[in-house]
């Protein structure tokens, strides 16, 4: 318990960490607790796919649903890597983060969901 006291609520964390040690100096030594919190590891960042993938077994490893990340960066390769591996979701920002931002012209978006549309 900190100096603060301890948070009942979910905590997120994680949109700067990029390598897979980083994440798992997180693991070991951030408090997070697998029950409850939210893990934005940016896969665009993370070194590529098999980095990111290595990352995500790790937390398995230690008791994380692939649920409880939702990745940072608001760009297409977040929203399909969340889709395609399962995972709870990632932040969207349609008109930012170029070249990886915005939609593709098939997507259908509502609040809080995105989907893709058959042509």
């Amino acid at each position: 318990m900190s100096e603060f006291g301890e948070v009942a609520g979910p905590l997120a964390t994680g949109e700067n960490l990029f390598s897979f040690q980083e994440v798992r100096n997180l693991l070991r030594y951030g408090g997070m607790r697998s029950d409850r919190d939210i893990l934005q590891f940016d896969c665009a960042l993370s070194y590529g796919l098999p980095d990111y993938m290595r990352t995500l077994d790790l937390l398995r490893g230690h008791g994380w649903s692939w649920r409880q990340v939702h990745p940072h960066g608001g760009h297409q390769m977040s929203l399909y890597l969340a889709a395609g591996l399962g995972l709870g979701g990632n932040e969207s920002y349609p008109r930012v983060f170029q070249p990886f931002g915005g939609f593709a012209m098939l997507a259908r978006s509502e609040p809080h969901r995105a989907g893709l549309c058959q042509a």
